[in-house]
């Protein structure tokens, strides 16, 4: 099976193409299964293998032609056999972490370019200065869940706080208006349980939220 990239430097142009190779036949997008292919990494040689492989071929001569998309789905793949982390997965963390690449940079000791580089997949990372990147990012929280355990532990203590105010409230109170408190206070309790994991999740932000809500049930 033979391989070109003639037809990607005329540029994207619509299928289908005439096949420059044989000039007999016509070039259309298909889907290549159980592709294999060598890719140079690290001075090495590797074998690398697609399950589905997308990729424009001549319906003739069988010629495929490689352009941009092909090689990013090679560098996919390749990424993934040798558990290297994925441009998306660098960005995620990135933000998650409300990094900069000049903030990775700087932490592992390699040039703002080259993290650059990383993000768009147009070079693939070693297998050293991966390993850098993942116990980076291991020793980092990220910001995400930072906000969500404070915010947790801020929406316990206020449902703890309320808790014990409705103890002293029922005993202090005499007639009708403990017996009303005696009948709320069940479902008060249901109310502030959930309280906690409602300001976890981002739905509560602060006081005037829990004022609100509990006006509402009031």
């Amino acid at each position: 099976m033979k391989t070109s990239t003639e037809h990607v430097k005329c540029g994207p142009k619509p299928f289908p193409w005439p096949c420059l190779s044989c000039g007999q036949g016509e070039i259309s997008p298909v889907t290549v299964h159980n592709y294999e292919t060598e890719v140079t990494y690290n001075g090495k040689l590797y074998t690398v293998k697609l399950p589905e492989f997308r990729v424009p071929q001549c319906d003739s001569c069988s010629e495929l032609v490689f352009g941009n998309d092909a090689g990013e789905q090679i560098n996919v793949a390749l990424r993934q056999q040798l558990e290297l982390l994925q441009p998306e997965e660098i960005e995620q963390n990135l933000c998650d972490r409300s990094m900069s690449q000049k903030d990775l940079a700087a932490a592992i000791g390699v040039a703002e370019a080259t993290v650059s580089r990383w993000k768009t997949g147009t070079v693939i990372q070693s297998k050293a200065s991966d390993l850098a990147m993942r116990e980076y990012f291991k020793r980092t929280q990220p910001q995400v869940e930072a906000s969500a355990d404070a915010a947790k532990k801020v929406g316990q203590l206020v449902a703890v706080c309320l808790s014990d105010v409705l103890d002293s409230w029922v005993p202090a109170s005499s007639g009708a208006c403990a017996d009303w408190l005696c009948a709320q206070q069940n479902e008060w309790r249901e109310l502030l349980g959930g309280l906690a994991d409602q300001y976890a999740a981002g739905e509560r932000h602060g006081l005037k939220d829990l004022v609100r809500m509990l006006n509402q049930r009031s």
